[in-house]
């Protein structure tokens, strides 16, 4: 999206310079007498120039447009400080049942693993349907012989549905009878992108609904939340890796871009708060690197189109 422009024209005014000047004449109509009679010169007129330049009006500057939301730091912080305390506790359901409720006691569970990541991410795929991922990470590892082995011990109501290898990950597939689904990945490369162990159970139903950090984020009303994401430590849905992480997509019709880009592009995410470079923005339909206090991410309008209709995604990402 191009970036708006605006110009001033500066008027001015050129003066004329006018010059008039009259000739002589001679009457010869006596053939012995010569008379020469010369006439009159007039003085040349002349008009100074017009140096006077035309008041213009001043450039009309609009104040950034206000932000009514609370301060993203004030309320994301808070918001996610349960999952910062479970960091480093045993890897076990008692750690994370007020943030995970998914992850109930009888999940199955290796022994002797300590967390180093929780997350949860809902999204909603379809307009009947949310899937909620709950996710743990943990300092230890199982090789690719020993998680295929973990799946054969699950409980009664678990079976082991899948189990692969790709590379250095090995993925495990337990599902419950009451419709959950555990997943469990090892990572054998000490250099990979995931943790030594993950897992991530998924509730057979979900709903989803607006965090309170959501409100302290600019976006145009309207638009419909299909997808949010809580996470602190190196789970697979830190998309950033960094310590903290959120994020957060609004939906909207293909009509609302112009309105969207507008409202983003009024001074209200100034107004939030936020900081980016303006030397470099190129509209919030490109992805735009934003800061806030030690936080930073991105602001991206993304094309969506489903069943051949197109919609509008603004995404906000933001880690610590």
């Amino acid at each position: 999206m191009p970036r708006s422009s605006r110009s001033l024209l500066v008027a001015g005014l050129i003066g004329a310079l006018t010059l008039t000047a009259c000739g002589g004449s001679s009457d010869d109509s006596a053939a012995d007498t010569t008379s020469a009679t010369t006439a009159e010169t007039v003085a040349p007129s002349t008009t100074a120039p017009d140096t006077t330049v035309a008041e213009t009006d001043a450039p009309t500057t609009l104040p950034p447009a206000p932000f009514e939301g609370p301060g993203f730091v004030e309320t994301v912080e808070p918001a996610l400080a349960p999952y910062v305390a479970a960091i480093g506790q045993p890897g076990a359901a008692a750690s994370v049942a007020s943030l995970l409720p998914a992850v109930t006691p009888d999940v199955p569970m290796p022994a002797n693993l300590t967390l180093t990541g929780v997350g949860r991410s809902w999204e909603q795929s379809v307009p009947t349907t949310v899937e909620d991922t709950q996710s743990m990470a943990f300092a230890e590892g199982l090789d690719s012989a020993a998680l295929e082995a973990f799946g054969a011990t699950a409980g009664a109501d678990w079976r082991a549905a899948s189990f692969a290898t790709s590379g250095s990950l090995s993925t495990l597939l337990l599902t419950h009878t009451d419709g959950r689904r555990a997943v469990y990945v090892a990572e054998s490369d000490p250099a990979g992108t995931y943790a030594p162990l993950g897992l991530e159970v998924e509730p057979s139903a979900a709903t989803i609904a607006a965090p309170v950090w959501a409100a302290a984020l600019p976006a145009l009303e309207g638009g419909t939340l299909i997808d949010v994401t809580e996470a602190a430590g190196r789970v697979q849905s830190n998309l950033f890796g960094t310590e903290q992480f959120v994020a957060i997509r609004w939906r909207y019709a293909a009509t609302e871009l112009d309105a969207l880009r507008a409202h983003l592009e009024s001074g209200v995410v100034q107004s939030a708060g936020f900081t980016y470079d303006v030397d470099v923005f190129n509209g919030f339909e490109n992805m735009v690197d934003v800061t806030i206090g030690d936080w930073s991410g991105t602001v991206i309008i993304g094309e969506a189109n489903i069943d051949g209709e197109t919609f509008y995604d603004l995404v906000w990402s933001l880690g610590r």
